[in-house]
């Protein structure tokens, strides 16, 4: 599999929003290369940028990643995913 834990990845089919339009989004992969091969999937915690703070989001800045990133940019570790 392309991908491994620690990464940060955009979805590929972007979540779809009740206008019908589709919200592109980051997500850091939390599962292990074993568990990815073996279920030909991943699992990981969403990213967002709202300026909403509580005791499960992580604050992220611009010196963790290769790009700048949207102001209150943070992940929210109740957002799980599993993903192809």
């Amino acid at each position: 599999m392309p991908y491994t834990q620690r990464d940060l990845v955009w979805l590929h089919d972007p979540i779809p929003l009740p206008d019908g339009t589709t919200l592109p989004h980051p997500v850091l992969i939390i599962s292990c290369s074993t568990a990815n091969s073996f279920e030909k999937s991943y699992t990981g915690v969403m990213m967002s940028a709202t300026a909403h703070r509580d005791k499960f989001s992580f604050p992220c800045t611009d010196d963790m990643f290769e790009g700048p990133l949207k102001a209150n940019s943070q992940l929210r570790l109740y957002i799980i995913i599993g993903f192809k």
